[in-house]
């Protein structure tokens, strides 16, 4: 769609929504928000694994400018490359750190990452 700014997030969240919701507006150019919202009607508790304070830790990365994509409740899992492919990897093992996973460049020209 050629956005430019491209974000998720969770309704219930609201100081995450707010702040992703701000710089979509702040952007100079075309923004593309998603945000999960729960239906009780139609596919209640689909997006539980994410909005749940027992389980969104475990289930979200929550991307943040020239820092490593590390994630969990004790902040113990990261995605790094593996060839062409991201995976999860613990950083509990001593096989991996912080140095080893991907590092979110949100002004970099190559949307492959992104992707």
């Amino acid at each position: 769609m050629g956005a430019t700014f491209v974000a998720r997030a969770v309704d219930i969240d609201q100081q995450n929504l707010r702040q992703i919701l701000e710089r979509a507006a702040n952007h100079k150019g075309s923004s593309l928000v998603e945000i999960y919202q729960n239906c009780h009607i139609f596919n209640d508790g689909t997006f539980e694994a994410v909005a749940s304070k027992k389980t969104r830790d475990d289930n979200r990365v929550m991307l943040e400018h020239g820092k490593p994509l590390v994630f969990g409740k004790d902040r113990d899992k990261g995605i790094r490359l593996n060839g062409l492919k991201p995976e999860v990897v613990s950083l509990n093992d001593g096989k991996y750190t912080e140095a080893d996973l991907l590092v979110h460049d949100e002004k970099t020209d190559c949307t492959v990452m992104a992707y």
